[in-house]
């Protein structure tokens, strides 16, 4: 893992943090980290995905599966990022990337048992595959009204209008009554 791929994953982490914790700016920033580690993936996931030989100082790289890896991590970012901030779509990309994790996770397996030399590189490809397959499908199936519960556990109120919101989307109504009771000072 890069230096700059652990800053990201790290900003992430942080961001839940923050946001256990009710402390303002949790929004713009796990934005920003999400959707800015996405587009790393996307942009530069030849690079990310690859792995030097501490000993020889050999880097291995399979640059087809780097770039497909890149991705497909972008996709499931992009789902991640949907899920949390509560926007439609995340189901699409959250199960499109779950479905194409498992296809690189059995690739990775077999390039693994086949390959005489990049043992290595594929055993931490599986294991990144894993990580983020295992996740993704853990959001799948979260309900999103029980990640907005668990978010904003100490105001009761906003999440019955939230609820209700959620179950009347053709209530102009609810919705008016929300927003206004989310941007009302406290």
């Amino acid at each position: 893992m890069k230096l700059l791929e652990k800053i990201f994953l790290l900003c992430i982490t942080l961001c839940f943090v923050l946001r256990i914790f009710f402390v303002p700016g949790f929004i713009a920033f796990s934005f920003f980290s999400l959707f800015t580690t996405a587009l790393l993936y996307l942009t530069a996931g030849f690079w990310l995905f690859n792995y030097k030989d501490k000993k020889s100082g050999v880097i291995q790289n399979n640059i087809g599966l780097s770039i497909g890896s890149g991705i497909v991590f972008f996709i499931a970012l992009i789902g991640i990022a949907f899920k949390l901030m509560f926007w439609p779509g995340a189901f699409v990309f959250l199960a499109l990337s779950c479905l194409l994790l498992v296809g690189l996770l059995i690739a990775g397996i077999m390039l693994h048992q086949n390959s005489k030399g990049r043992k290595k590189y594929y055993k931490l490809l599986i294991i990144r595959y894993a990580s983020v397959l295992v996740f993704c499908i853990t959001l799948i199936f979260f309900n999103g009204n029980n990640i907005y519960r668990f978010f904003h556990r100490n105001d009761p109120v906003l999440i019955q209008k939230w609820e209700y919101m959620r179950s009347n989307p053709d209530d102009i109504k609810a919705n008016e009554d929300f927003y206004n009771y989310l941007n009302s000072p406290k």
